[in-house]
């Protein structure tokens, strides 16, 4: 059980005095002898024992609201490797997690599993889609330390490159295919979320 100081009771008590039980602090602790008192039995025993009275330490002020609230601060965000974002989007989305865009990650990963069961995209728009992955989860760790410099976020001209080449794989898609009029329901929309996609990452990757 932690005792409480009774002059202090921000203070856990350390003694008890023996004349009048109350439970003292270390600054409130006067010894006569072996003896504990409080300062008002201390002055009162003081004259029978002939004891010259020690000067008093100081009462520690009395903690306010504020002193007492633990104050937790969020650790300062730190710089993030594009390279270590890239590498850990050999996992769809799991680079975007890293850099703290946790919506955008999950739902890469969950285009990347909705894409995968798609048997009609050919192989060149996966690898696009892939290394498309990679270079987001890059971009935006370079991003991320930008604005940790205080440094402005623009798009840059390979933003503008990666979105046209994105809209040039799904052109050659088509075609590959047999054409806008041979493609079916399901193809047509997957190559349309894609492209949506497209300007979408573009748009809000600052």
């Amino acid at each position: 059980m932690n005792l409480i100081c009774a002059a202090h009771p921000e203070l856990s008590a350390t003694a008890r005095c023996v004349s009048c039980g109350h439970h003292l602090c270390d600054s409130c602790r006067l010894l006569i002898g072996i003896r504990n008192f409080c300062v008002r039995c201390f002055s009162a025993h003081r004259p029978r024992a002939q004891v010259p009275m020690k000067s008093l330490p100081p009462s520690p002020p009395r903690a306010t609201a504020a002193a007492l609230a633990v104050r937790i601060e969020a650790a300062p965000p730190s710089r993030k490797s594009p390279w270590v974002a890239a590498v850990f989007s050999i996992i769809p989305g799991l680079g975007q997690l890293w850099t703290g865009r946790v919506l955008r990650g999950v739902t890469f990963f969950a285009a990347a599993l909705a894409l995968n069961a798609q048997a009609i995209l050919p192989p060149l728009m996966g690898l696009f889609l892939f290394v498309f992955n990679l270079w987001d989860a890059w971009r935006l760790a370079e991003n991320h330390n930008l604005r940790l410099e205080k440094s402005a976020v623009r798009s840059r001209w390979d933003d503008t490159l990666f979105t046209v080449a994105g809209f040039g794989v799904i052109a050659w898609t088509v075609f590959e295919l047999g054409g806008i009029a041979q493609l079916s329901g399901a193809a047509i929309a997957a190559l349309s979320a894609i492209a949506a996609s497209l300007l979408f990452v573009q748009e809000t990757r600052n």
